[in-house]
């Protein structure tokens, strides 16, 4: 796909080949099942244009498709200039996020019992992200990094946790999980990408759900 900054000027191409397969944390969604990528390109200027100001657009935007943790995007941009990229990959049709305005993300949620809430254990919730600052100073390919922007809750549990009988005595229990749900106070709602720190909640107080649902049968 190739996006035209102007229709005057001299223009070079770019072109990006976006890996979010290049992390290293330990998550139970390994990223496989993520199919797109969005991308809205800003021009970099004295005071960062591209920022959370809301009085700015982005020169370039849209989605590829990914297969394989990869994917390539290439657009035309005016020469000798200086650009800020932002990219969101996530898995297509899911819903989970809004994409109005690329830097920053929200979390879609429903209301149940007068708290916001999610499914848990959802692995379609997977998703990357990356700011990339470059310039067109020469012709040139760029190869960008995507990571994720939340973090993943783990929960075990271990014989040493669990009561003892009577007699003092755990061994011989186990324990087979096979829903959970878990409920945080406080939590980040947004994403910012440019900062790529959450943003914080209007009450940090609020319960946000994530609803009682099947564990992954991963170990």
């Amino acid at each position: 796909m190739v996006m035209s900054e102007r229709n005057f000027g001299t223009c070079i191409r770019q072109r990006y080949c976006d890996n979010p397969g290049a992390i290293d944390t330990r998550t139970i969604a390994d990223g496989e099942n993520v199919n797109e990528v969005h991308y809205a390109v800003y021009k970099t200027a004295a005071g960062d244009t591209y920022s959370l100001n809301g009085g700015s657009s982005p020169l370039a935007q849209g989605f590829v498709d990914m297969a394989g943790k990869r994917a390539t995007v290439k657009f035309d941009l005016l020469q000798d200039q200086e650009y800020t990229v932002i990219f969101w990959a996530q898995v297509r049709g899911a819903g989970h996020y809004e994409l109005g305005d690329l830097r920053q993300i929200k979390v879609n949620s429903t209301v149940v019992d007068g708290k916001q809430t999610v499914a848990g254990n959802d692995e379609t919730r997977a998703a990357f992200f990356a700011k990339y600052e470059f310039d067109t100073y020469e012709n040139k390919d760029h190869t960008v990094t995507l990571y994720r922007p939340f973090a993943q809750l783990n929960l075990l549990t271990t014989e040493e946790s669990l009561t003892p009988n009577q007699e003092g005595q755990t061994q011989g229990y186990t324990i087979d999980v096979k829903k959970s749900q878990v409920v945080v106070t406080g939590l980040s709602t947004a994403f910012n990408t440019v900062t790529g720190i959450g943003v914080e909640p209007a009450d940090p107080t609020a319960e946000f759900v994530y609803s009682l649902s099947a564990t992954p049968e991963e170990q």
